[in-house]
C-alpha cells in the first residue's frame, strides 16, 4: 500500500513537471532582427543591428509562455548597417561607438497575458546612459523557440546622443527614433 502511494505521488509529480518548465534560452542571431528607424529633413534612414547576443529564462506551461524571469540583449553599435557606407560611419560616430561599443536591454520585470502580450519593464543603455523603459512586444511560442515582436520609440537625446546635422546643417536628423524588434530565443 505504501509503495502504491509513493508510486502515485512520483507519477503525479512527473506529470506536473512535464507540463511546467522553466528553461534558459539563447538569442538566435540568424533569426533575430533589431532595426532603428529615423528621419531627417531630406530622407528616412535605418540602422540594422547585425551583431547581438542575449539570453532569457522563460517559464512555459501547457505550451504557453507563463512568465519571463530574466532577459538580456546586447547589441554592438559598430554592427549597425544602413546599406550606405557613409551613413554607417556617421551613425557609429554619433552614437560614440568607440567609447560605448554596446547597447543593452536588461529586463527588470515582466508580465505575459494569455494572448502573449508582454509588459516588459527594463533598462536600456545607449551611449553609456541607462534609462528605464517599458516594452510591449507580443510573445509567441513555436516548439522550443520564443519570439518577441514589437516596437518602441524614444528620443536619442534622452541617451546623450545629439541628433546629427550634416553638410553644414543642410541635413538635420530628427531626435525621435523608432525601434522595430523581432527577437528569437531558443
Amino acid at each position: 500500500m505504501k509503495t502504491k502511494i509513493i508510486s502515485t505521488i512520483v507519477c503525479i509529480l512527473g506529470i506536473v513537471a512535464s507540463s511546467y518548465a522553466q528553461s534558459s534560452k539563447n538569442l538566435v542571431l540568424g533569426e533575430s532582427k533589431v532595426v532603428a528607424l529615423g528621419t531627417s529633413n531630406t530622407h528616412d534612414w535605418e540602422g540594422d543591428v547585425k551583431k547581438m547576443s542575449g539570453d532569457a529564462s522563460i517559464t512555459i506551461e501547457d505550451n504557453q509562455i507563463k512568465s519571463i524571469e530574466s532577459l538580456q540583449v546586447t547589441m554592438e553599435v559598430n554592427s549597425m548597417e544602413s546599406g550606405k557606407g557613409s551613413l554607417d560611419s556617421n551613425m557609429h560616430k554619433t552614437m560614440n561607438a568607440k567609447k560605448h561599443p554596446k547597447m543593452t536591454y536588461k529586463l527588470t520585470s515582466a508580465s505575459v497575458d494569455a494572448n502573449g502580450k508582454v509588459t516588459a519593464k527594463g533598462q536600456l543603455t545607449i551611449n553609456g546612459t541607462t534609462k528605464d523603459i517599458t516594452l510591449n512586444p507580443v510573445a509567441s511560442l513555436a516548439g522550443d523557440k520564443v519570439t518577441f515582436k514589437g516596437e518602441t520609440t524614444f528620443n536619442m537625446s534622452a541617451y546623450g546622443v545629439e541628433p546629427p546635422s550634416l553638410m553644414f546643417g543642410a541635413i538635420k536628423v530628427e531626435d525621435e527614433v523608432k525601434i522595430e524588434m523581432n527577437v528569437v530565443f531558443n
